[in-house]
Formats: C-alpha cells, structure tokens, sequence
C-alpha cells in the first residue's frame, strides 16, 4: 500500500514508528527486521528525512576507514552495496555515490579480486571441509551477485578491471562461475567483449552443468542491460545469441529452460534482427518438444516436463506475439496451452493478444518430420 501510494501521512509516521521504534536516536545503525535488507530502509517511511541513507551510508559506504582491510566482511559489503543499486533502479530510484565513495568502493573491489578464488574441490569426497568450503563459495556467489549491478555503475581503472577480469577466469573453473561479471567488465574495458564472448561460446556446451547455466544466465544479463538506452554496452555478438535457438533446437540440457526463457525476452522486449535471427530454429525447437514433452510420452526422466512446457508455452506466446502467429509449431503451443492440465499454462494463454492463430494439433504433429 505504501508503494502505491495509498496511506495517510498520518498512517506512513505509524509505519516509520513500528519499524524503527520510539528510541531510534538512541542507536546509530538501521534497524534489525527480519528479510528485510538494509537497503529497503531508503524507500520506507522514515521518522526523520535522510536518516535512512545517512546511516546506510555510514553503515556500508564508511570511507573514514584507513585501509579496506579494515572491513570485516567485503563480500556482505558487495552484495549489500550492489543490491541497493539494483533495489533502487526497481523503484526508480537511483543511489549517486559521492566521489570518495566510487574511490572507496574501487579499492573494495581491487582487494576482492585480488582474493584468490576457491580451488575446484569434490567436497562430497571432503566431508571434513565441506562446511568451511560451503561457507566460503556462499560469501564469492554474495559478492558476484552485488558486483554484476555495481560494475554498471561507477568507474574503475583499467588495472581494477583486469585484475577483476583475472578472478573471473579463475571463478569459471570453480564451483562459482561469475559469468554475470561479464556485462559489467565489458562496459568497464570494451576491449574484453571478444575474449569473454569466447569463454561464453565454449562454457554454453559444458558438460558441467553449473557452468553451462552460468554462462546462460550471463548472457541473458548481458542482452537485458545492453539493451537500456544510454548506458553505452555493446550488445553480445549474433553468433552468440544464436546460440540459444541451437540449443533449443537440440534441446540441450540443462540449459533448455534458461534458453526458453531467454528466447522469450528477445521476443517480448529484444531487437526484432535476432527475433528474425532465432525464429527458425526456435520453430524447429518448439516442434520436436511438442513431442518430447507430452505427459504421457516416453521423457526423459530427468526432465521437470510442466516446467519446460510452461516454458514452451511461454515463449510459442511471445513469438505469436510478434510475427510467428502464422508458424505450425507456435501455433501448436499456443492452441495445447488453452486445454493443459497445468493452470499456470492456461492461464498464460490469457494474456495473449488475439492474432489469427492456425489450429494445429498433435496429430499433426505425428505426421511431420523435423
């Protein structure tokens, strides 16, 4: 209600009062809520203007510290920091870091990469270190989740960010790709665009699965991003956002549903030249699954079918939705979803914009070749 606008003046002091207390100017930090992160506090009701994001400020972004090795944990201040940027952008709001702040934050950045990364282990073969080494990745995934948003926002050296370039190498061959760095590092030193679309080309056909993903989910950052107007990032190449129609049209695992996924975005919000680019081999894609995924078809076991179908269903939608109405396999999908077992599918074909769609069927289907 109060995001929308809908409480009195007098109901938003109520709000502040609960969630910062009647003795507020007796402590100096944010308050302590359960699942709410600190920087919820800069769009909440506050008890005074600016006490939220003076606090904040002096909470994670303290340039009064001699030297960054004084702070305790720099991966909580990644995550923290970056999460704000990200928040806040949500809420169109945005967050101007002062000129020692970017100074402060580019020497926080400099010491985590210079953190070695961990080594590759098998911790199921560890169990004396399992925990430890757990706890360690848990704290370099915090820190990538807050940089990928940090890194589009200030400035770093060109020695920053090849130090940070090196660790992400390094992260790619442990148990926490940093593929999601890439928008971020290539914005920061475009030279880099062709060396990490390589790596991205290569981790896509992984046998390791988490790299795989990583890679996908990375390349999806990259396009979303790429595609705001005026933050100057090049696109990723058409090679390799072609890629993602191959590997729906091979139904590669365990990236099919990231890619389906993927695929959607071009479709809802990309460039019409890679909807162009990807719509025959998505066409493709959709009709072998149309088989492979029936209910009572001979699956692959390992497949999570309703979620593939929903994907199916939701990207045969948007491709519908601009242009490919016409398609048999999209039709397929779009006309199956209206009567599916799954009410999240049918439920997606609400939303659809009333095109022509041809009436294709399973039966269809059985007597094509793909």
């Amino acid at each position: 209600m109060y995001y929308n606008r809908l409480l009195t003046n007098a109901e938003e002091v109520m709000m502040a009062g609960s969630l910062w207390g009647d003795d507020y100017s007796s402590y100096n930090d944010l308050p302590e809520i359960s699942r709410t992160m600190d920087w919820g506090f800069l769009i909440l009701p506050e008890p005074e203007n600016g006490i939220a994001e003076e606090r904040y400020r002096e909470k994670w972004l303290n340039t009064n510290v001699s030297t960054v090795d004084q702070i305790p944990d720099i991966d909580a201040l990644l995550f923290n920091v970056g999460s704000a940027v990200y928040g806040l952008r949500v809420h169109n709001r945005s967050f101007i870091f002062t000129k020692q702040e970017i100074e402060f934050l580019g020497e926080v950045i400099c010491c985590w990469a210079k953190v070695p990364a961990p080594y590759p282990l098998n911790i199921s073969a560890l169990p004396h270190i399992q925990l430890s080494y757990q706890d360690e990745m848990s704290g370099v995934f915090d820190a990538i989740s807050g940089l990928k948003f940090l890194l589009l926002g200030i400035y770093l050296s060109e020695d920053v960010v090849k130090t940070l370039f090196d660790k992400f190498i390094k992260l790619n061959e442990s148990e926490t790709p940093a593929f999601s760095l890439s928008a971020g590092l290539i914005k920061s030193l475009p030279s880099l665009s062709d060396d990490i679309a390589q790596l991205m080309r290569i981790s896509l056909v992984s046998s390791k699965s988490n790299l795989a993903l990583d890679s996908a989910m990375g390349l999806s950052f990259w396009l979303e991003v790429s595609g705001e107007l005026g933050n100057g990032l090049r696109p990723p190449p058409d090679d390799l956002v072609r890629d993602i129609g191959f590997i729906i049209a091979l139904r590669r695992r365990p990236v099919l549903n990231l890619a389906l996924q993927i695929a959607k975005w071009v479709f809802s919000d990309g460039e019409r030249r890679h909807q162009t680019m990807l719509g025959d081999l998505l066409s493709r894609g959709l009709g072998y699954l149309a088989h492979e995924l029936e209910y009572n078809g001979n699956y692959d076991q390992a497949d999570d079918v309703p979620l593939l179908r929903l994907g199916c269903t939701h990207l045969a939608i948007a491709m519908a939705e601009h242009g490919f109405n016409k398609d048999s396999n999209v039709a397929f999908w779009v006309n199956g979803s209206k009567a599916d077992a799954l009410p999240e599918i049918r439920h997606a074909n609400a939303r659809l914009t009333r095109r022509p769609i041809d009436t294709v069927t399973l039966a269809d289907h059985k007597d094509r070749e793909f």
